[in-house]
């Protein structure tokens, strides 16, 4: 493999700027998780390079967020959109402990 940042780790970084975004803006007991990713990958990142990701709020229907996202060092490495859904914690919680075999919420 050649040494450059990973497009999956660049989705990872991509998705974690736009969850920075949205702090001190949701309610109580509300987070978001993602739902759609649709990003290029366009250039190589070589290592020690300085990435930097930016991402607005395009798009707010109902509990469905969706951002522009754009990544670039000393060129465009990547650009797209990433929709999250904001979510009840509590509630989803609930969903996903009767997912599991023994109705318990993994730790």
């Amino acid at each position: 493999m050649p040494q450059v940042l990973a497009t999956g780790y660049l989705v990872g970084l991509a998705e974690w700027t736009c969850m920075q975004a949205l702090e001190g803006h949701l309610d109580k007991g509300e987070c978001t998780l993602g739902i759609h990713v649709d990003l290029s990958h366009e250039a190589p990142t070589p290592p020690g390079r300085t990435l930097s990701i930016v991402a607005e709020l395009a798009k707010a229907e109902g509990r469905i967020l969706t951002f522009e996202v754009t990544a670039s060092d000393a060129a465009v490495v990547c650009r797209g959109t990433h929709r999250r859904a904001v979510i009840d914690l509590d509630r989803f919680e609930k969903k996903l402990a009767a997912r599991t075999a023994d109705g318990q919420v993994p730790a």
